[in-house]
C-alpha cells in the first residue's frame, strides 16, 4: 500500500485540533505534515493553519473540519480558510461608509415633484 505524499503543515495551532487519515482522529500539534485527504478537525476552542508546500494557507476555524487538499486546488496567497474577523469588520465599514458617501453625493435639494 502506497501512503500519501506530504502535502502541507499544520501552523498555529491552538486548542483542541485532531486530525484523521483513516483510521480516527487523533491530537496534533504545530509542525504535523499531513497528506491530501487527511481530515483536520479543530473542536470549539481550536484553531489551525493547513500550510502547503506552494505557499497556500488554509484556516481551520473552531468547530470546523476540513479535508486537505491536493496541492494544485489550493493558489499561493489565496487561502480558503476564514478571514480574521477584524478584517470583516473592517471591511464592512469600508464598503457602508463608500455607499453612504454616494448616496449622499447623488441628493439633490430640488422635490421630486411640485
Amino acid at each position: 500500500m502506497l501512503t500519501p505524499a506530504i502535502g502541507a503543515t499544520l501552523q498555529s495551532v491552538e486548542g483542541s485540533v485532531l486530525a484523521n487519515t483513516g483510521s480516527g482522529y487523533r491530537a496534533v500539534g504545530t509542525g504535523t505534515p499531513v497528506s491530501t485527504g487527511t481530515q483536520i478537525m479543530a473542536r470549539g476552542n481550536g484553531s489551525a493553519s493547513i500550510v502547503y508546500q506552494n505557499g497556500c494557507i488554509e484556516n481551520v476555524a473552531p468547530g470546523t473540519v476540513v479535508t486537505v487538499k491536493p496541492e494544485g486546488q489550493c493558489q499561493a496567497g489565496l487561502g480558503t480558510g476564514a478571514l480574521p474577523s477584524g478584517a470583516l469588520v473592517a471591511g464592512a465599514v469600508v464598503i457602508a461608509g463608500g455607499v453612504g458617501a454616494a448616496i449622499a453625493l447623488s441628493k439633490d435639494d430640488k422635490p421630486a415633484s411640485p
